[in-house]
């Protein structure tokens, strides 16, 4: 996630499992909606429109009641977009670095 973070942080673009993982990974950390508009505002291709979309559907708001899920580490590594941590070792999906945290 951090990974993930920098990349945006550096207005590099992301890759669209990256947005969703980072997209889901902000949702089940409580995030407001205008706070992740906030973030994924620094990518080239921002468009506050569509984005609002996305996140309001990936919250299961918008587009029907589905609501997603943080991709497990598993498909995270299928995907190429781990980049492992010592805090993330032990653990099988990055909602636990929530938790794992808050405990140091």
């Amino acid at each position: 996630i951090q990974h993930i973070y920098d990349q945006i942080s550096q207005g590099e673009n992301l890759p669209h499992p990256a947005r969703l993982l980072l997209g889901t990974f902000l949702i089940y950390s409580n995030k407001t909606l205008e706070e992740m508009i906030e973030l994924f505002k620094r990518l080239p291709d921002f468009d506050e429109k569509i984005t609002r979309y996305q996140l309001q559907h990936l919250a299961g708001k918008k587009g029907g009641s589905k609501r997603y899920y943080v991709p497990s580490c598993e498909k995270i590594k299928l995907e190429n977009l781990c980049y492992e941590t010592k805090i993330c070792q032990g653990i099988s999906n990055p909602i636990q670095l929530i938790n794992k945290k808050q405990s140091i």
